[in-house]
């Protein structure tokens, strides 16, 4: 039985306004799932990036409806999840179902000028029927 390992990479750009973007053709949207501004003080800039993710579990009520939850949290140096910041949602399941999981994930933190920092990050969790839930930066 052959096993094909795919590795990803990513070319990531920062703008004069420290917004990071990535290039469509190295980095397609599809697997960009975080949002964050290098600080002004920082002249090399390195972005977090997920390193492991835990699936959302929903509440079973909440599997019947649809919905999103656009969360700003914490990243820690150590690539640990910091906390919450801010959420906006159409539904308060949403919010604690994403919350529950980035309790679990774990980021390639964010780097300045060669050094780990904690940087707030946004995504948003785009909730379906039947529970399956997307990412997807801002």
């Amino acid at each position: 039985m052959k096993r094909v390992l795919l590795v990803a990479t990513a070319a990531v750009t920062v703008t004069a306004a420290g917004i990071v973007s990535a290039d469509e053709t190295n980095f397609p949207a599809r697997h960009r799932t975080l949002e964050s501004t290098a600080p002004s003080s920082c002249g090399d800039w390195v972005a977090p990036l997920p390193d492991r993710r835990v699936k959302v579990s929903l509440p079973y009520d909440a599997r019947k409806r649809e919905g999103m939850a656009r969360v700003t949290f914490t990243i820690a140096p150590d690539g640990s999840y910091g906390g919450l910041v801010s959420a906006q949602t159409n539904d308060a399941a949403f919010v604690q179902a994403a919350e529950q999981s980035l309790q679990y994930w774990t980021f390639k933190a964010a780097r300045c000028n060669g050094v780990a920092v904690p940087i707030e990050a946004s995504m948003y969790f785009n909730f379906r029927n039947e529970g399956f839930v997307s990412y997807a930066a801002s």
